[in-house]
């Protein structure tokens, strides 16, 4: 009979030689390749354990919850020094400039710069991003730091996370260990779709009162299409490769993005917003104004806010909608349509009209849309320009026409011509359909059909033209108009443009991701690795964003730094002076502008380091005579 397995077997640590490599590793059932005969048994490796019996902690121990490292049984007399520096990992970063540690905790003499990675901190503590992520991640500090760490490289460097290692030799960051590309890689496939809404619920929570949130979207363009949301859609760059839509609602009350979501590439932007609005409210976002562009105007997103009771701010398409009807019933004018006024703050004519609109409940119920406005804004010399501009396109375009039929010209196969009617769109264009041997290089991609190859392929060339009147007339009338509809908020038409306008703030925060943080491209090969790397950006984007916004709201700082980032530039040579011997680390003074930085931006200096002393002289106090 076989002896039983006892309980805590599977949680004993033991040397496993591999090689010229001393693995310290559990074994513990395989459950692939167990069968119900025989079992079988798989090496975990939790580190190296060196000559001397020093346990050096890898990835896998690194990562590990503090529940499962708990229930690791080690040799009595293996060193563990390094696994219990590491479980001394502080709870915070240094905030002063000298810091007395515990033994052990500073290995070696390092000079590092600091002063870039000290001001994300502190933006990361005053913004309860921090705090927000240990509540994320159940306490577990080393995870916190490590995605710190790993958002503040992107933002602060231009290079490839394989580098990050190395520059944790030149500057100081949160984590207290080495993160090399492995260690990064499996990071990230740790963090799954209950983190992000975990963490998504803790950045609501610190919503205050009605935020107006704006959701727009771009694309990340790849070179390979391994990932399952990589598709050929509208590739925002304007490049031919595929694409990921990535989409984030960005709060413009509180100036850093709350939200984010991943979509396939070719998904319409008006189709994702109703699985947008209830991942939000799913999230804790309940009270809050949500403000889109015109690629996410629809009837049917119009009649989902209405149902939903979504307070929004809707850009219009002019050209079609409730929009276009208000436009045809303005009548004949010569300068202004009647009943718009002068806007001196918006320099345009501006007019708001009530809209009626009642939707049909699933119950039958009639449900009327709560205070539906249209806001029509009117620009006589935009409206001059557009005509003018709409002359010269079909003087153009009636040009290129003729000559097209003249010379017979081939236009291309049916996606050309389908492009080219979608270009010259105030057209009905004819077509003469010709026959020429087919490609085989085109058609490899195409699905097999037995029994049958392609011998030929349709081009078409152009038969005839035909000015549509109809679309012609309407793009004349909507010539200088632009649209916002609101919904539930009481707004004039300045309120709700300025409100509109605010949107800048997430055009530039998509800019800076796009650029400085290398995000354009999609570096990753699995799903679970993608949803962790998109998590950290995403906490990126929440420093960079309320970085610039400081900068943006200070008149001083303004004058002084042309960019938030010579903000950066300007804190990186502050280092910070770390001794074995003493256990301590000292932060060099702050000079010049570093001090009006910190001044202007509500950041406490670390003690000793601002340019302020106090003398501690002992003065003896004199008889009297």
């Amino acid at each position: 009979m076989a002896r039983p397995v006892g309980r805590d077997s599977g949680n004993i640590v033991s040397i496993h030689p591999m090689g010229k490599y001393r693995y310290a590793s559990t074994q513990r059932i395989d459950p692939k390749r167990s069968t119900s005969k025989k079992k079988a048994y798989k090496h975990y490796h939790w580190g190296t354990v060196d000559e001397a019996l020093r346990f050096i902690p890898g990835k896998n121990y690194i990562y590990a919850s503090p529940e499962e490292r708990a229930k690791l049984i080690f040799p009595k007399e293996w060193d563990m020094s390094m696994a219990k520096q590491l479980e001394r990992q502080a709870s915070a970063p240094v905030s002063a400039s000298v810091v007395e540690t515990a033994p052990d905790e500073i290995a070696e003499n390092r000079n590092r710069f600091y002063g870039a990675t000290w001001l994300l901190e502190e933006l990361a503590r005053s913004t309860g991003l921090r705090e927000d992520l240990m509540e994320t991640f159940h306490n577990d500090q080393i995870m916190v730091d490590d995605v710190l760490t790993i958002a503040m490289y992107l933002f602060l460097t231009n290079y490839n996370l394989s580098r990050l290692s190395s520059w944790q030799n030149l500057e100081k960051y949160p984590s207290q260990h080495e993160l090399t590309s492995p260690m990064i890689t499996m990071l990230e496939q740790s963090i799954t779709d209950q983190h992000r809404m975990d963490f998504l619920r803790c950045r609501a929570a610190r919503l205050d009162g009605e935020e107006i949130v704006s959701v727009d979207s771009t694309t990340k363009s790849s070179f390979e299409g391994k990932l399952i949301d990589i598709a050929w859609g509208k590739n925002k760059e304007g490049l031919k490769l595929p694409v990921t839509m990535e989409v984030v609602a960005y709060s413009v009350t509180s100036h850093m993005p709350v939200y984010y979501r991943t979509f396939p590439g070719n998904f319409p932007d008006a189709r994702s917003v109703e699985l947008i609005c209830t991942d939000m409210r799913e999230a804790g976002f309940s009270n809050f104004i949500m403000v889109t562009d015109r690629a996410y105007g629809s009837a049917k997103n119009l009649e989902m806010f209405i149902r939903m009771s979504q307070k929004s701010i809707m850009c219009q398409k002019v050209s079609t909608g409730i929009s276009l009807e208000q436009i045809r019933g303005l009548g004949d004018y010569e300068h202004v349509p009647k009943g718009f006024k002068y806007s001196r703050e918006l320099d345009l004519y501006c007019r708001q009209f009530d809209i009626s609109y009642a939707i049909k409940l699933e119950d039958g119920r009639r449900m009327n849309a709560d205070m539906l406005r249209l806001n029509l804004y009117f620009d006589p010399v935009h409206k001059s320009r557009v005509l003018k501009a709409l002359d010269i396109e079909l003087l153009d375009s009636e040009e290129m026409f003729g000559k097209m039929i003249a010379e017979k010209a081939v236009i291309g196969f049916e996606e050309d011509r389908e492009a080219f009617e979608r270009e010259h769109d105030l057209y009905d264009l004819e077509w003469n359909i010709r026959k020429i041997p087919a490609d085989p290089e085109r058609h490899k991609d195409d699905l097999p059909r037995p029994g049958r190859k392609r011998k030929y392929d349709d081009v078409f060339v152009l038969k005839s033209y035909k000015r549509n009147y109809k679309r012609f007339k309407d793009k004349k009338l909507t010539a200088g108009f632009r649209g916002l509809l609101t919904l539930g908020v009481d707004m004039d038409p300045e309120e709700a443009m300025y409100h509109y306008g605010l949107r800048s703030e997430q055009e530039m925060d998509f800019e800076q991701w796009k650029s400085l943080m290398q995000c354009d491209r999609e570096r990753n090969s699995s799903e679970a690795g993608k949803a962790g790397a998109t998590f950290i950006q995403f906490v990126a984007k929440i420093m960079s964003s309320q970085l610039r916004y400081r900068w943006r709201s200070s008149e001083k700082l303004r004058e002084e730094f042309a960019s938030s980032l010579a903000i950066i530039d300007e804190m990186r040579n502050i280092r910070c002076v770390e001794y074995p011997e003493q256990q301590k680390m000292i932060m060099s003074p702050f000079v010049g502008k570093q001090l009006t930085v910190c001044e202007e931006m509500g950041i406490q200096i670390p003690e000793g380091c601002d340019k302020q002393y106090k003398s501690r002289r002992v003065r003896r106090k004199q008889k009297n005579s």
